[in-house]
């Protein structure tokens, strides 16, 4: 405990404030008063900072393989010339102001299972060594790189290329680069904040004006931009996002690909978590409903032990079994194990 090389060799130091002196304190990357408050920097923060982190990187790796696929399918059917697909302004402030949002409350206020819980039950922890557990792996980085190649290529090719060929406006003139531009960029957008919701882990006011502010940001700035008049040297944005809402492929575009793209993740997830869950999904599921057991904890029915009994004899076993055994409730139908709440992170005794 408290040994300055382990602290500097280890990948995250961690340091106890002792008598001996403030030179393990300095030398780690986190300290705390005392050897109990390790339980909540790792069960709690260390879990939460992972599942955070990982989910803003894989993200953020996901709207820009999206955004920028788009502008390089674009690129073979222009010679390679260097026009982008979408409008300068647009292509500055797709990170800076219309997608910004919901990475960074993913970032800072996202979070799976409540604190309180994850004291409680701190064999969820292991769960997070699973290549298909909610951090940032081999098999999770593949599947949303094959996700963003998906999007942006039926974007693209479904979106752009079908109304660069078919769209007439009202007046005659063919919808031109700019309209279909916006087109596809609503699309695009619209896909890529939706694919943020799904990804939430947790649901706050926050996270709900972080999506809301997003489209609000978009829609405000294409308005104020096609407004301003051409004697300012923006014409070649002049009037196109009105253009792009008179026409029937605008919205076609934009509810049949966000919901054909987000349906079936819709689908998924519900499968995922109604038949195939784990120990994290049935936390959280219990922090909805307001239990105070598990669902591997369950109670039992009435014809066999009382559910006081029940809870009273899981509560001491995890008391007593703090140094080996793992404590286990029993199914009443089934007579048999359902579950193990695994052993704590550290000894209760030690607490």
């Amino acid at each position: 405990v408290n040994d300055v090389s382990m602290i500097q060799e280890a990948r995250v130091g961690v340091g106890i404030l002792g008598l001996e002196g403030s030179q393990a304190e300095r030398a780690s990357d986190y300290a705390i008063p005392r050897f109990k408050h390790l339980r909540r920097l790792l069960a709690v923060h260390g879990r939460y900072s992972l599942v955070r982190n990982s989910n803003l990187i894989q993200y953020s790796f996901y709207k820009n393989i999206v955004y920028g696929l788009t502008q390089v399918f674009f690129s073979f059917y222009n010679g390679f010339s260097g026009q982008t697909v979408y409008d300068s302004w647009v292509v500055l402030f797709f990170n800076i102001f219309f997608t910004f949002l919901p990475p960074m409350v993913m970032g800072i206020f996202d979070y799976d299972v409540k604190g309180e819980y994850l004291l409680r039950h701190p064999g969820l922890y292991s769960e997070l060594r699973s290549p298909f557990a909610l951090r940032m792996s081999r098999a999770s980085s593949y599947l949303w790189m094959v996700l963003a190649l998906f999007h942006a290529t039926i974007i693209y090719y479904g979106c752009f290329k079908g109304g660069m060929e078919t769209d007439i406006l009202q007046n005659g003139r063919d919808a031109g680069l700019w309209v279909n531009a916006t087109t596809m960029m609503t699309t695009l957008l619209c896909v890529v904040i939706f694919q943020a919701a799904l990804s939430f882990l947790s649901w706050t006011w926050i996270h709900a004006a972080s999506i809301a502010l997003s489209f609000l940001a978009y829609v405000v700035f294409v308005f104020i931009y096609e407004a301003l008049p051409p004697a300012w040297g923006f014409a070649i944005y002049y009037d196109v996002s009105s253009a792009a809402h008179g026409t029937s492929t605008y919205w076609l575009n934009v509810l049949l690909w966000v919901g054909l793209f987000i349906s079936p993740q819709v689908a998924v997830l519900v499968v995922r978590r109604s038949w195939f869950g784990t120990h994290m999904h049935h936390a959280r599921m219990s922090t909805y409903m307001s239990k105070k057991t598990l669902p591997w904890q369950s109670s039992p029915s009435a014809g066999s032990v009382s559910s006081v009994d029940a809870k009273t004899l899981v509560a001491a076993m995890d008391i007593t079994n703090g140094r080996g055994a793992a404590a286990a409730s029993v199914s009443p139908a089934k007579g048999k194990y359902v579950g193990l709440h695994e052993q704590p992170l550290i000894d209760h005794g030690d607490l």
